[in-house]
């Protein structure tokens, strides 16, 4: 009788007293927002050494080589000690879909990401990368991964937010300020143009890795870290 009397007085409370009597942690996690402004930083600060790098004749293939290896084998390491009883079973059809995600980062997104700086800037490469969030958004509507309603105020704010992303990221890669900044030195365009199909072709096998992980492990009951491994 005395559990039963608690646990009347316990849903009696309204929203707010229970809100109150819930204790906030100290580490919140960030808003979203906040987070993906981080993760573009983060990416400018990557680029700009990468470039850096680059620009001093390495190797690329060594590079995304090294740091891939470095990366696979710190995180089966930390998949080792924290997912030893979520991991899932190392079947033929997850071997097959690792080959195919990391086909789709590695060779086909990383590599020729790190080889296009070799042909364009450090600038126009981030300037690119802003695109990859409004492109994995249209392939996502385009093959039924995402819903979208033109006449309600989500499907508008989407709209608009694809639209300024296009324009503004087209506007920088155009513009190129005073006409003694436009005279490009002799045989630069077709490096440039070399570099600007790397980079397409990178994001767009980026944004396919992304569509293709959301709908292997988002919609299944493994751990949603596997996403974070395979992303790395």
């Amino acid at each position: 009788m005395a559990l039963d009397h608690l646990r009347l007085e316990a849903n009696e409370l309204s929203p707010y007293t229970r809100s109150c009597a819930k204790p906030q942690s100290l580490g919140s996690k960030p808003s979203p927002p906040t987070a993906l402004a981080c993760g573009i930083a983060k990416a400018l600060c990557y680029i700009v050494l990468l470039h850096s790098y680059i620009s001093t004749g390495a190797s690329a293939s060594v590079l995304v080589f090294y740091q891939h290896i470095i990366a696979t084998s710190l995180l089966f390491s930390l998949a080792f000690l924290f997912e030893r009883k979520r991991r899932p079973p190392l079947t033929l059809q997850t071997i097959s879909w690792a080959f195919l995600l990391g086909l789709l980062q590695i060779p086909l997104g990383k590599l020729l990401l790190t080889w296009s700086l070799r042909f364009i800037s450090a600038t126009c490469q981030s300037i690119a990368m802003n695109a990859k969030t409004a492109l994995v958004f249209v392939l996502a509507v385009a093959f039924g991964r995402e819903r979208f309603s033109f006449l309600t105020i989500n499907g508008q704010a989407k709209l608009w937010g694809i639209t300024l992303s296009a324009v503004g990221t087209t506007i920088m890669i155009v513009w190129r300020g005073s006409t003694a900044a436009m005279q490009l030195p002799e045989g630069t365009f077709q490096d440039q143009l070399i570099g600007w199909i790397m980079t397409g072709s990178s994001l767009l096998s980026l944004a396919f890795a992304n569509l293709l992980m959301v709908r292997r492990f988002l919609t299944s009951n493994k751990s949603l870290r596997i996403m974070g491994y395979l992303h790395f």
